[in-house]
């Protein structure tokens, strides 16, 4: 592919981009109307446990000799279950919070007043005000929760010819300022096809921090659908991406220790965060991890149902007299369901011979404490998977998913519930979540729309 050609794509990725960026930030705006004031408590997991990064703001303060003062941040990166976003919290106070345990949020804003600029400048950050701290008695299931629903978190793939180029999701984007630097940073769940026979043992700084860790490459995976396309999906590997394991006890042992001393490929389901260039993208064209790369963290289950329904499902709202619930659930037709899971275990053949790499993805439908959470129904024709804002309230109220479907189609059937405590306590809850389904709706249906105007890859 020529230089011309290369800008050409490097640019249109960039426009695209910024698309994302822009609809990340409206989401954080609707975010910030939603938990701006202490009303609600909403429950948040680190997304990959025991990490918490440094967010550094540096700034001059006038006196007669000028000096430079350096306020240091802890900065969280959270899985936020009622709302299926991963977004972060910037945290200053006196009393440390545990980054491997859930927290609770009762706040959040997205810059402290209106002198404040850190936020302003950031995407996908806010700061709680204090209100934020641990909580030990939690449904277990919450853990679950988030291995399922995390699957819907991915990033999107631009490809032409030998380029490749990862883009951010609205689902999932932050930014951070270190040493007065702009970083963005999309944490997500993705089938990574480790090449550890390129790999080598380095030392450098890694977001402020001199570390060790493995540099390799690899590649991802990414899926297309074209209705009108002979082959209605298509799966395929893009890269070789720039790969960093940091040899610190938040990562699995395995990734930079048995992995590693085996000098073979591996394909396996990993948490990642993908650091982006300056550009808001990842290209397979950079020589050095200074340019972006991918940050792994540890390997994590796999559903492929799951993962289908962000790739080409379509949004189903449920509307009644005085209401209206966005994206309430997301269908998939069966055949194209069994059409995605051909070509995906195709593609991972194709990279285990090619590649001679070794599978190592587990499934989540084989974890049997996750087996008994029934978040997906089926019809004759379809797949139904119930989203986020939704099946939360299964684990946060202990309220099993039929009860909750039972009680939306009797009020949406206009039946009297009132005298019934128990379910219209119920009800109350699901109505009082509309604004979490509108974003969620908005997030959803924005990374379908630019996935299809734009011809877009989404990632596995």
């Amino acid at each position: 592919m020529s230089e011309v050609q290369r800008k050409i794509q490097l640019s249109r990725c960039k426009f695209i981009a910024q698309k994302i960026i822009d609809v990340a930030k409206n989401v954080d705006g609707e975010i910030e109307k939603c938990f701006g004031k202490d009303h609600y408590e909403l429950y948040a997991l680190p997304f990959a446990w025991n990490v918490r990064l440094l967010l550094t703001k540096s700034f001059a303060k006038m006196s007669v000799v000028p000096r430079l003062f350096k306020t240091f941040y802890d900065f969280y990166i959270l899985y936020f279950p009622r709302l299926g976003l991963v977004r972060s919290v910037r945290y200053t106070g006196e009393r440390e919070l545990p980054a491997d345990s859930v927290l609770v949020v009762k706040k959040l804003k997205i810059q402290r007043d209106e002198k404040s600029s850190i936020g302003e400048n950031l995407v996908g950050c806010f700061i709680s005000h204090g209100q934020i701290g641990s909580v030990n008695d939690v449904s277990s299931d919450l853990l679950f929760f988030e291995y399922f629903y995390i699957n819907l978190v991915k990033p999107l793939l631009a490809t032409y010819k030998k380029f490749s180029a990862i883009l951010p999701t609205p689902f999932s984007v932050t930014s951070i300022l270190t040493d007065g630097k702009r970083k963005y940073f999309v944490p997500c769940s993705i089938v990574l096809l480790i090449d550890y026979s390129k790999a080598k043992e380095n030392k450098d700084y890694v977001f402020g921090e001199f570390l060790e860790f493995i540099e390799t490459e690899g590649y991802v995976l990414g899926c297309i659908y074209d209705e009108y396309s002979p082959k209605i999906i298509k799966c395929k590997p893009s890269g070789p991406f720039k790969i960093v394991i940091p040899k610190i006890e938040q990562v699995d042992e395995a990734l930079y220790g048995e992995y590693y001393l085996s000098k073979k490929a591996i394909i396996t389901n990993v948490a990642a965060i993908i650091v982006l260039d300056e550009n808001l993208i990842l290209t397979n064209y950079r020589k050095s991890i200074k340019e972006g790369f991918i940050l792994v963290f540890c390997e994590i289950p796999f559903n492929f149902d799951v993962s289908a329904f962000c790739h080409f499902g379509d949004s189903v709202d449920v509307i009644g007299e005085g209401f209206e619930l966005k994206c309430f659930k997301i269908r998939v037709k069966k055949d194209l369901m069994e059409i995605f899971k051909d070509k995906v275990f195709r593609t991972i053949g194709y990279c285990t011979r090619t590649f001679r790499a070794e599978e190592k993805i587990i499934d989540l439908n084989t974890v049997s404490e996750c087996k008994s959470f029934n978040w997906i129904k089926k019809d004759e024709e379809f797949l139904y998977l119930y989203t986020p804002p939704l099946t939360n309230l299964t684990s946060t109220e202990n309220v099993r998913l039929d009860k909750l479907l039972d009680i939306v189609e009797e009020f949406r059937q206009k039946k009297d519930l009132l005298f019934d405590k128990d379910r219209h306590k119920i009800w109350i809850k699901v109505i009082r979540s509309d604004s979490f389904f509108d974003m969620f709706a908005r997030t959803f249906n924005s990374q379908r729309e630019i996935a299809q105007l734009y011809k877009l890859y989404t990632m596995l």
